[in-house]
């Protein structure tokens, strides 16, 4: 298990380099199991031009809650400490959880 968020653990994590499209994401074998999907981005576009959720080819649902200022321990900034970001839960069509989380 690895720790993503405070609250939040993940079983595996997926990187996927710059500009990566997926057409289904990988999910773990059961709601228990939780796959990171972690894209990377370049960092001089701007974030709102570039995001990675639009490289999804899925059926994404609704947003199921944000919550900001939330400190992603997968990630690191310049400091080599953990930086704050965005976290978004989505669904997609068929009832499978997706995070997102953005550095802010």
């Amino acid at each position: 298990m690895h720790k993503l968020t405070r609250q939040s653990y993940v079983n595996a994590e997926v990187v996927h380099p710059c500009g990566a499209v997926l057409e289904y994401p990988q999910t773990g074998g059961s709601e228990e199991e939780a796959i990171a999907h972690i894209f990377e981005i370049d960092p001089s576009k701007p974030t709102k031009l570039y995001d990675p959720r639009g490289n999804i080819q899925y059926s994404l649902g609704g947003i199921h809650g944000t919550r900001h200022n939330v400190e992603c321990f997968r990630l690191k900034g310049q400091d080599g400490l953990p930086p704050f970001c965005k976290q978004v839960k989505l669904s997609c069509k068929f009832s499978y959880l997706f995070t997102f989380i953005s550095h802010s």
